[in-house]
């Protein structure tokens, strides 16, 4: 080859050699390696963050008493007692609804109640409080409210007054979802399996009704609000629920309520 000006030049290719080639290659990938390692390391792994915080969320609610002439904060629990085993009495005005929807009024009576429950709190700190209801007992008739129109199946009469019995104990346990109120969390304790008979006080007429409460623990109280519904085990159309407050209270202690540790 010849430059602009004539003269000859000549051209040497100075050619890498294929071990050079193989050399810079493996340092290549060498750089690659620590880059991708160095990037892992620097953010949190996704499948870690989300199993810290589901358990940093999982609530385990259990029964706490408060002992006589003492504050404490509905939120807090210092100061406040597990319970080994202790007996609750309630006694309440609640509501109970049917769908019968008959003679165009509201299928609503008012009723009285009362009630015994046996809660516990498991040695393992793992687990929720329990509890067993072992009496629950409603009745409702025009004298112990404004209305008597459920009439629950089977009591066909206007106006029939009727009660309402447990036919076993119903275990419970106490449940947390999550969420708070203005107070705080809010605390349940769901009763499952639950059977009661109704018995119809003019007719004689008598059905056995079954499934599952909720209740919402709140101090010294069960609050039965959309607490699930009851159906008639021979006739599953034919259903009853429980809206209203019961009071419940621990004879040695100045209240009870739920809560974590």
């Amino acid at each position: 080859m010849r430059c602009a000006v004539g003269g000859p030049v000549t051209v040497k290719a100075h050619l890498l050699k294929p071990r050079s080639l193989v050399l810079i290659g493996a340092v290549a990938l060498a750089i690659a390696a620590i880059t991708s390692a160095a990037a892992q390391t620097s953010r949190p792994s996704a499948g870690r963050s989300v199993a810290k915080i589901a358990s940093s969320e999982t609530l385990i609610p259990r029964w706490w008493v408060m002992p006589s002439g003492s504050f404490v904060n509905y939120k807090e629990s210092a100061g406040l007692s597990e319970v080994a085993q202790e007996t609750l009495q309630g006694q309440a005005e609640l509501q109970v609804r049917s769908n019968t929807h008959v003679h165009g009024l509201p299928p609503v009576s008012d009723c009285i109640a009362k009630a015994q429950q046996t809660i516990e709190d498991p040695a393992s700190t793992s687990l929720p409080g329990t509890g067993v209801m072992s009496e629950f007992e409603v009745i409702c008739e025009k004298g112990t409210g404004n209305a008597n129109a459920a009439e629950p199946y089977p009591c066909t009469a206007t106006g029939e007054p009727f009660e309402i019995k447990a036919t076993g104990a119903w275990p419970g346990t106490l449940e947390a979802p999550g969420s708070k109120n203005p107070i705080g969390y809010q605390y349940f304790e769901r009763f499952s399996p639950v059977e009661v008979s109704v018995y119809c006080l003019q007719t004689k007429n008598h059905a056995v009704y079954s499934g599952s409460l909720l209740a919402e623990v709140r101090l010294g109280r069960l609050r039965f609000t959309e607490s699930g519904t009851l159906a008639a085990s021979e006739a599953p159309e034919h259903t009853i629920e429980f809206k209203g407050n019961m009071v419940v209270n621990v004879p040695r202690y100045k209240d009870v309520r739920a809560h974590v540790r």
